[in-house]
């Protein structure tokens, strides 16, 4: 595999990390848009708290995908200036490691930071969505509803 290539796989995966966070982005803006008065929400929504819970959820539905849009956002991007970064260094050095040129090596050491900066991104993104999931159950099954949880009928 050619450096051209290598860098034009890293373009298009930033381009790609890019174009999720602007969906994310996108779905937020949304999200915002859906508050309900509890007028508009039920006629008990007050007396039940779940004009609150309805709040509650909606704030950390648009929390939550503003986080995601800034995770996407960062990945792409530091991973692409990881390995730019590294492989301008390895095009200029000049040193020898053990009587070898450095810059395979200062290249290698790019390209493993760039895929070490991607699954560290991947991995935080997956904790923030199953911390998400964790908090949204625990949303679901609140005391202010009828019986302490949601009707039988609603349940997954």
């Amino acid at each position: 595999m050619t450096l051209q290539v290598a860098l034009e796989a890293l373009r298009s995966d930033a381009a790609r990390w890019e174009r999720v966070a602007h969906v994310t982005n996108s779905a937020s803006a949304g999200a915002q848009t859906l508050g309900l008065s509890p007028v508009q929400l039920s006629w008990a929504s007050l007396e039940t708290g779940l004009s609150n819970t309805y709040d509650s959820l909606l704030d950390k539905t648009v929390r939550l995908l503003d986080e995601a849009t800034d995770v996407y956002r960062d990945l792409g991007t530091t991973a692409l200036l990881a390995l730019v970064v590294g492989l301008i260094g390895a095009i200029c050095s000049s040193a020898t490691i053990v009587g070898l040129p450095a810059a395979p090596f200062i290249a290698s050491g790019a390209a493993l930071i760039c895929s070490a900066s991607m699954i560290t991104g991947a991995e935080i993104l997956k904790g923030v969505c199953s911390s998400a999931d964790a908090t949204l159950r625990q949303k679901f099954d609140n005391p202010g509803f009828h019986e302490g949880h949601w009707p039988p009928a609603v349940k997954p």
